[in-house]
């Protein structure tokens, strides 16, 4: 079984915020390291959800890198057919991707349960024990984007971290000013239509 890294944030006495990073097995604590937050590249991702139309929801989605005290904008886009969880996972992926080569170990935050408890509880594990399936035998929902999360996970050693959402306020702020454009678009489209 692979150990997953969990992240929490501490803000501590002296008013600097380190990162203290336990080992899980069995969704259990077994060590634990505290740091600086400059030392390890920082992603943080959210999304924001619109107004439900006949067409679907549209769903924003952003994620900031943070490295040596330098925040970038990674990503946003918006979508009609997918889900918070989805768009999360995409961001976290395309946040990957831009990674400078040798940086050590990444670091996730999101305000998203969903995204951050199956490797805090290790279910990643016993999806790919399952083959991706669930225990009823099907498909995982949004099963393609584990996969690739759970492998970079394996080679990267990611630290996830639930987040408030103060601490991914960026990227929220990202997604949620990309939401009201997209959807100012499409208004604007449905009226010149």
């Amino acid at each position: 079984m692979h150990k997953h890294r969990i992240v929490t944030v501490i803000d501590k006495e002296d008013s600097s915020t380190g990162i203290e990073i336990r080992e899980t097995k069995f969704g259990k604590p077994i060590k634990g390291i505290l740091f600086n937050k400059n030392q390890a590249p920082i992603i943080h991702v959210a999304h924001s959800t619109g107004i439900p139309t006949p067409e679907g929801t549209l769903c924003a989605f952003a994620a900031t890198l943070t490295y040596m005290g330098e925040c970038h904008k990674v990503v946003e886009a918006a979508t009609r057919d997918k889900d918070a969880l989805w768009c999360e996972m995409l961001a976290v992926l395309v946040a990957l991707n831009d990674l400078p080569l040798g940086v050590g170990f990444p670091l996730v935050f999101s305000a998203n349960s969903d995204l951050i408890d199956p490797f805090a509880m290790n279910l990643v594990d016993a999806w790919n024990d399952n083959g991706w399936r669930t225990e009823v035998g099907e498909q995982m929902h949004n099963g393609e984007l584990w996969q690739k999360l759970y492998k970079l996970d394996n080679e990267l050693g990611i630290g996830w971290g639930k987040a408030d959402t103060a601490l991914v306020k960026k990227a929220k702020d990202l997604a949620d000013e990309f939401l009201r454009k997209s959807e100012e678009k499409r208004t604007e489209v449905a009226l010149s239509a």
